[in-house]
């Protein structure tokens, strides 16, 4: 190829007559015979021959030359209109044509450029040297040569070029030429880059997130996608749902899996699938599945896709059975409030009746009828404060107690209740230390601590409970987990049941965690009995061995300088009234009865009243003479706390005593009512409880006037 620029291009008018000539030329050799060039003798005619052989060979050049020039304008004109950039380069890698396209990024000319190699162009020497070898390469193999390289235009923006360099053979087999052909690519390297990094983002999405991403084929129901999550949720590894997407189906648990597939067959093309389900893990444990999916459109409106998501819910199922099941023992509680109101106004008369019959009779049997009444009476007091401390954490001020008389009560129940194949077996001293506790709750320790050891026993067993004094001195208590130097009551509940496991030891305290059924267990249990213990002062340890069973001990602080007092019985005072006149307000009938006739035989005058209303007009009668209002604090028309607050506001200085079926605590938070009243009385009570709250309160009007 020539070193200088092409010429321009000829009309094809010009090509047409050069091509006629030579045509013409041509015929005309023809024609000539041999006879013909022989009788042409003389110089003369062997000049004019020659002359016209030699225009004819100048004719043909001239048309060579015009077709070489046509074809060669033709390829510039052809490589020119290209948007890839063309060069062609010779051995020594040399340029020997540049395309317009080029030449315009270059802002040079054609004759600037021929001749050149990449260095004289001013390339980077790393980028010229990498080039000139890769040059040699396609020279010394003949094999094409594809690359990438980059650059950075005016404006600061990386680019991109990809490059062919092909070899053009000579005849004889050897590399004549390199033609080289570039191409700008930064905008799909950048499209690339930019899918790159969005598939980069959505794998750090789905494989950080703890939900499980799919993508299912609708056409061949071929996972496509499985994230991560798979295997920690499903504890399996992807690979099963990439050979065959049926396998999810597998997982899922039996009650379930019907459901779950009409639901995908139905919802999840239409886009509303929505579904929670369960599946059973390799270790047979259950797992709770949300999950969702949606259709994915191609540009023709097809779905071709389905996407979805699926997330494990098994701890918020759990947390949402716990909150069911608490807020059904709200309601229970709710409900037993009311129940323990009307049980306490039924039993109130029962406790006040007894000790009024034991004056009227000396017969030993009816005597011995009158303490059995008493006795039941004061066990049905004592459920229904167990009841209100279910209901409402309450269940009376702590006291005093021997702990062995509960201890007799637990063994009563454990015997009549549990099954026969499980042997109780009691060791306690008679001098046990008494403790400062609220006795209900302290039974419902134990009971449920005993309904523990049998349910560790469905097969039977021995069952024991002990007691004994404990006195922990420092080295001592820094062995045990809780606690302190004392002296302790200790309480032991064992078993030789099945003992607990390991990964159920971890959860025991836990609340409402349980090993039972839903309709067995609410897992309150042991959680309340940690409670109750620790806000004694007292604290829970235990022991226990797989098959051969496990010990409880409660340990609960003795009660300082009580070990004598505790079993004293103190005489009743002899509380006699000096004809005082006292209102008793209250709805239940046999309550006004039973406390009129045990105040007026204690001396007192008393009018009653029952409700609100007919209190105040009782009030207004006597007023000056009443010395004290002994109302309930629940009543129709007008309760207590409104009638205290009616009555204060005519006489600031009347004592008020309140009643109540509720419980003293509950009833005395309400602000209001403590403001108006002078003493409460929770029922039922008994004879003496009445009388004992009674005197005081008069006594301090007596002083006062």
């Amino acid at each position: 190829m020539n070193e200088r620029p092409f010429p321009p291009a000829d009309s094809s008018e010009e090509i047409s007559a050069l091509i006629k000539t030579l045509l013409a030329a041509e015929q005309r050799l023809v024609e000539l015979t041999a006879g013909e060039v022989d009788s042409i003798a003389d110089s003369e005619g062997r000049t004019f021959l020659l002359r016209r052989a030699q225009e004819e060979q100048r004719h043909n050049e001239a048309v060579q030359q015009a077709a070489t020039a046509r074809r060669e304008r033709m390829l510039s004109t052809a490589l020119s209109a290209m948007s890839d950039f063309a060069q062609i380069y010779d051995r020594e890698c040399r340029i020997l044509f540049v395309n317009q396209p080029l030449l315009n990024l270059w802002g040079l000319t054609l004759e600037a450029v021929l001749g050149k190699n990449f260095s004289e162009l001013g390339y980077p020497p790393e980028l010229a040297g990498r080039l000139h070898r890769q040059l040699r390469a396609v020279f010394e193999t003949g094999q094409s040569l594809t690359a990438e390289t980059s650059y950075t235009n005016p404006a600061g923006q990386m680019g991109y070029y990809e490059y062919i360099f092909s070899p053009a053979l000579a005849a004889d087999g050897t590399v004549d030429f390199v033609v080289g052909s570039t191409r700008d690519i930064s905008e799909r390297k950048h499209a690339n880059d930019s899918l790159r990094a969005s598939e980069e983002r959505f794998r750090q999405v789905v494989e950080s997130i703890r939900e499980v991403f799919y993508i299912v084929d609708v056409a061949t129901n071929h996972v496509s996608y499985v994230s991560p999550s798979y295997n920690e949720i499903w504890g399996q590894t992807p690979e099963k749902l990439y050979a065959n997407a049926d396998h999810f189906a597998e997982n899922i648990y039996a009650e379930d899996r019907e459901r779950y597939l009409r639901s995908a067959r139905e919802k999840q093309l239409a886009g509303t699938y929505d579904e929670t389900f369960r599946i059973v893990r390799p270790d047979r444990t259950l797992r709770w599945i949300h999950s969702k999916a949606f259709p994915v459109r191609n540009a023709a409106g097809e779905i071709y896709r389905i996407v979805g998501i699926a997330e494990d819910i098994t701890e918020r199922k759990t947390f949402e059975d716990q909150i069911f099941r608490a807020q059904r023992l709200e309601s229970i509680g709710m409900l037993a409030a009311g129940i323990t109101h009307d049980l306490n106004n039924v039993l109130a008369p029962i406790a006040m009746v007894a000790p009024l019959l034991r004056t009227a009779t000396t017969s030993p049997r009816d005597l011995r009828l009158l303490e059995t009444l008493e006795r039941c009476a004061e066990r049905g007091a004592g459920l229904v404060r167990q009841i209100l401390s279910f209901a409402h954490g309450i269940g009376g001020e702590p006291r005093l107690v021997q702990v062995k008389h509960l201890l007799r009560d637990i063994i009563g129940v454990v015997t009549e209740t549990f099954p026969k194949s499980i042997v109780f077996e009691e060791k306690f001293p008679a001098e046990l230390w008494p403790i400062r506790a609220n006795p209900t709750q302290i039974h419902q320790v134990l009971l449920n601590l005993c309904v523990n050891a049998r349910d560790a026993m469905p097969k039977g067993g021995t069952l024991t409970v002990r007691a004994e004094n404990c006195v922990l001195d420092a080295k001592a208590a820094a062995a045990i987990e809780g606690a302190t130097p004392g002296a302790w009551l200790v309480l032991h509940v064992e078993d030789t049941g099945t003992g607990i496991p390991p990964e159920v030891l971890a959860r025991i305290w836990d609340p409402f965690f349980t090993t039972k059924t839903t309709d067995k267990g609410t897992g309150l249990g042991l959680s309340t009995a940690r409670g109750i213990v620790a806000s004694h002062g007292g604290f829970i340890t235990l022991e226990t061995k797989l098959g051969r069973g496990t010990t409880f001990r409660v340990y609960l602080p003795a009660a300082e300088g009580a070990a004598s007092a505790a079993d004293v019985v103190r005489p009743l005072p002899a509380v006699r009234g000096h004809g005082e006149l006292i209102l008793i307000v209250d709805d239940e009938q046999s309550i006004r009865e039973v406390a009129e006739t045990i105040l007026t035989r204690s001396g007192y005058r008393v009018i009653t009243a029952r409700d609100g209303v007919e209190a105040m007009a009782r009030f207004a009668t006597h007023a000056t003479d009443v010395a004290l209002i002994i109302t309930d604090l629940d009543m129709p028309l007008l309760d207590g706390t409104a009638l205290a607050s009616a009555i204060r506001r005519l006489d600031p200085t009347k004592k008020i005593l309140a009643m109540s079926g509720l419980g003293s605590t509950s009833r005395l938070q309400n602000e209001r009512t403590k403001a108006f009243v002078s003493g409460f009385l929770a029922k039922p009570f008994t004879v003496d409880a009445l009388l004992e709250k009674v005197a005081p309160l008069l006594a301090s009007n007596t002083h006062s006037s």
